[in-house]
């Protein structure tokens, strides 16, 4: 067995280990590029110390599972259906039949474990997205946030053992599609149950049962009394845990190299953390074995009717400690979390603005760690957050065209024949620096992905007589400075004035190529 099979059969076997060795997911945020900074955070006030939450208990469950069971298999069966009514564009990829040869490359050499050469898209967001509903259709069964995790993990691994079983197992989506679909699903299912718990309004319910998986309508299917409602903020949300979501518009310009243009941005963000009563004044220490924070940022950029920057990211926790003695003009908050995520970006910079050339990421942050603290002295906060990733990636190199160009004659790897990405393994840090004194937002925030290529592994790995490394460098830093005004209770509007710089760089051989680019960004945003 080759050193690289072992290596990659372990990376996958470690995505249960490391879910086996917490209880349940939730915590803070980073990924391929780093979360778009929401206009500034929202005061909202939290009501009186309420009883633990229910998604944070350890207490029974009640486990449907047979209608889990129907719900993953339907999805299985509507997916096999699908890959052979398309049997003319998955032929490509036969290597195997149903015979002993089948089942010792699968499971006693794994000569069939490799890197699969899908498209960017369907690798980056469509397999995640069907481990998030596998995820969900767990959770919103009764199912613990591990358990909801190893069910994905189950039906990942064995749709590339029996659902494709002329194909070689694709390792890559062994690892994606539970991890980064697990993470997007409990952020879907904290934001689904947040509005759940909220007033009992139509907007309010739409939303907490498509984030859940229809939940509030199965409940009322079972029987099940609603959720007791906890006190409600001005807007008719759950003022227990703080919370805060944010939409804004900006409007800028961006310079790359001697080219620059005007940008136009949306966004939205959100963020829980399912700590009761977690900044107001008091003392707590706790260790949290289940999902405790959350967070989503979607991004949106476009400059002369072109679509330059799409963002997506989400990120959640696996077990977290908090720690606080604070009074309202005194003390700090402190929280330490294991947690992972999930980022997908698209960016687009002249020269470099077509479906083949464009800069793509996706990174499924496997496991890392995450610091927060807040001091406060007066009427001044400072919070400083740090955290680190590792992960596995589908990265789009940034040298791969001048390379090609120099060494027309080289082979190379079948994802870059087919849609000219590759896989990578991940090291993320980001470090944010906020002050807020008043109505005033004052943030400094920076993040660094180093990419490295995986060897030795490729779909068509015997036919390549060249498989050089591939590096990748990615850097941005952001600043901005924001007064909120508000509006109405629980209501604010945010007016905003950021400077961003970006660095992008790629490496293979003596091939290298770089870029920086800055942006300065007015922005209007409303904070609830």
């Amino acid at each position: 067995m080759r050193a690289g099979q072992l290596i990659s059969f372990a990376i996958a076997l470690a995505l249960a280990s490391d879910a086996a060795q917490a209880q349940a997911p939730t915590i803070a945020p980073s990924t391929a590029a780093a979360p778009p900074p929401a206009p500034p955070r929202a005061a909202v006030e939290s009501a009186a110390p309420a009883p633990m939450l229910d998604w944070l208990s350890d207490g029974p469950r009640d486990r449907r599972w047979r209608r889990m069971l129907t719900e993953v298999g339907l999805l299985f069966g509507t997916m096999e259906a699908f890959y052979w009514a398309d049997l003319e564009l998955n032929r490509v990829d036969f290597e195997y039949e149903a015979d002993w040869r089948n089942v010792k490359a699968r499971l006693i050499t794994l000569d069939a474990w490799r890197l699969d050469d899908n498209a960017f898209g369907t690798n980056g967001w469509r397999h995640p997205a069907q481990g998030a509903l596998n995820y969900l259709f767990a959770r919103s069964n009764g199912f613990s946030a591990l358990e909801s995790y190893a069910v994905a993990l189950a039906q990942s691994q064995l749709w590339e053992l029996l659902g494709e079983y002329r194909e070689s197992i694709s390792i890559n989506d062994i690892i994606v599609t539970p991890r980064a679909g697990s993470v997007a699903g409990e952020v879907a299912w904290q934001l689904g149950t947040f509005f759940l718990r909220g007033r009992r309004s139509v907007g309010y319910q739409l939303i907490g049962n498509l984030g859940t998986g229809g939940t509030g309508l199965l409940d009322r299917l079972d029987g099940k009394p609603p959720p007791p409602r906890p006190p409600l903020g001005p807007l008719g949300l759950p003022a227990d845990v703080p919370h805060r979501f944010a939409t804004y518009a900006s409007a800028g310009r961006q310079v790359t190299g001697d080219t620059s243009r005007g940008v136009l941005r949306v966004g939205l963000t959100s963020e829980l953390v399912l700590i009761p009563n977690f900044d107001r004044p008091g003392r707590a220490r706790r260790l949290y074995a289940a999902p405790a924070y959350g967070n989503l940022a979607v991004e949106v950029t476009r400059a002369d009717d072109t679509l330059t920057d799409l963002t997506v990211f989400a990120r959640t926790g696996i077990s977290s400690w908090h720690r606080k003695r604070l009074t309202a003009d005194r003390g700090y908050n402190l929280l330490y979390g294991i947690g992972s995520a999930y980022g997908y970006a698209l960016h687009a910079t002249p020269g470099r603005d077509t479906r083949s050339t464009r800069d793509q990421l996706a990174i499924a942050h496997i496991g890392g760690g995450t610091a927060a603290l807040t001091l406060r002295r007066g009427r001044l906060d400072l919070e400083l957050e740090g955290e680190a990733y590792g992960g596995f990636a589908l990265v789009r190199s940034y040298a791969i065209d001048a390379h090609r160009a120099a060494y027309p004659e080289d082979p190379v790897r079948s994802t870059i024949l087919r849609d000219n990405y590759h896989h990578a393994l991940s090291a993320t840090g980001r470090l944010a620096l906020r002050a807020h004194y008043r109505r005033l937002y004052l943030g400094l925030a920076g993040q660094y992905d180093f990419l490295r290529s995986v060897q030795g592994l490729d779909r068509i790995q015997e036919e390549l007589t060249a498989d050089p490394s591939l590096r990748d460098h990615r850097g941005e830093g952001r600043a901005w400075l924001t007064y909120q005004h508000p509006l109405r209770p629980g209501l604010a509007l945010a007016i905003e004035a950021g400077l961003e710089v970006r660095y992008r760089s790629g490496t293979i051989r003596t091939t290298t190529r770089s870029d920086t680019e800055t942006r300065q960004f007015a922005t209007l945003g409303l904070v609830f």
